[in-house]
């Protein structure tokens, strides 16, 4: 990850952070889905990469209106593999 998409992912945090401190509290509670809209963009901000992450939100957001849906919607889970992790080549089993 470059460093320009850092500072760009702390940017966006910052701004979801001050929505959730500023701006949020002053509205009535209507959220359709848990984790709510902002927490899964936090969530995901801290997991993916830049323009999947915005993907991913405002994907989230589009569905987030009347007749949209709602109930749990989870962020995807992200998996690493390191470059020995799920590979048994050579390993002898007794």
């Amino acid at each position: 990850m470059g460093k320009i998409e850092r500072q760009l992912i702390k940017f966006l945090l910052s701004c979801v952070r001050f929505y959730r401190r500023w701006i949020s509290i002053s509205l009535q509670p209507c959220c359709r889905f848990h984790p709510s809209c902002s927490e899964y963009a936090l969530d995901v901000l801290n997991h993916q990469r830049l323009h999947r992450a915005l993907y991913l939100i405002f994907k989230r957001i589009v569905r987030c209106r009347p007749g949209g849906g709602s109930g749990l919607d989870w962020p995807p889970v992200v998996t690493h593999l390191t470059s020995n992790e799920g590979c048994n080549h050579g390993s002898k089993t007794k």
